[in-house]
């Protein structure tokens, strides 16, 4: 489960708030404490973040409006439709859509066309999860 570090977040919030517009992000997660953790994270980061519960609920956010989401985080493991085929179904629709794959487990067997921009081990802490938001954003 990610680590929460009030302190660490509060202190870089005022600077992810300066930017213009804000980022975007798609946060799929399954799990109800990661997704909630997770995107308190996000958004004390300056982060506008829009939370699916399962695959199949993010794919259709992301299918009704591919452009409102700057960057998607999926975990790799849900129960309906994993990751990997939520992110190879986001590609038909957007071939170019910038993705960090979260997963409890190393980053193997992935289809070339479901590759993520990044991939986030958990457990993560606040420093590895905007590291690794950033270098998706620049890639």
């Amino acid at each position: 489960m990610p680590e929460l570090d009030s302190r660490s977040a509060a202190s870089t919030a005022s600077s992810a708030e300066s930017q213009a517009p804000p980022v975007r992000i798609l946060l799929v997660e399954d799990d109800d404490s990661v997704r909630d953790i997770t995107q308190r994270l996000l958004e004390a980061r300056g982060y506008r973040v829009c939370c699916a519960a399962s695959g199949r609920q993010g794919v259709d956010a992301y299918q009704a409006d591919p452009r409102a989401f700057d960057l998607v985080l999926v975990d790799r493991n849900m129960p309906d439709i994993d990751g990997i085929a939520a992110l190879c179904e986001m590609r038909r629709v957007n071939a170019d859509v910038r993705a960090l794959l979260m997963s409890g487990m190393t980053m193997t067997d992935i289809p070339t066309e479901a590759l993520p921009t990044g991939f986030l081990m958990k457990p993560y802490g606040i420093d590895d999860l905007q590291a690794a938001v950033v270098a998706a954003l620049a890639a």
